[in-house]
């Protein structure tokens, strides 16, 4: 089988040290731990949060500090994570964006036209410490899907 996801030495601060594992194609995953382990640093590591020190293959092209591969633009995360800013959901939709690379002007446009697709578009500009608990739900489904609708192409080998 071939690896999706291949982490190597991946270091976050004093949560993450040296962390290495794979993930094959066709199986089933679960990350599990006591509180304070690293699960949700780990988690927001890939999903382009977090800047971090190692090395991280997506369909075996590797992803690095900079987040200029294409690639991992199209890897999407749903998850139930607190707001990584205080400020609009706008804002934390934003950020992952930002972090791998794309514009500050192509992360709006991306992100209103998904949003406004769905009908989505009225959460956008709430706080997220305002967001009712079907409001937060929607922002992590928003989060979760704004690597879609990208037409570029993911490396294998």
């Amino acid at each position: 089988m071939s690896a999706v996801l291949r982490i190597e030495n991946l270091n976050y601060k004093d949560i993450l040290n040296d962390v290495s594992f794979k993930l094959e194609k066709n199986t089933f995953n679960v990350l599990l731990g006591p509180n304070g382990t690293g699960k949700t640093t780990l988690v927001k590591c890939l999903s382009g949060l977090l800047e971090y020190n190692g090395n991280i293959y997506f369909n075996n092209c590797l992803i690095n500090k900079d987040r200029d591969v294409d690639n991992m633009r199209d890897m999407g995360f749903v998850l139930d994570l607190s707001p990584v800013l205080d400020g609009s959901v706008m804002d934390n939709l934003m950020l992952p964006l930002l972090n791998l690379g794309y514009s500050e002007k192509y992360s709006k446009n991306k992100i209103y036209s998904i949003s406004d697709k769905l009908g989505l578009g009225f959460i956008l500009m709430k706080n997220v410490s305002e967001l009712r608990n079907i409001e937060k739900k929607i922002f992590n489904f928003l989060r979760g899907i704004i690597h879609s609708h990208n037409t570029r192409t993911l490396c294998t080998t």
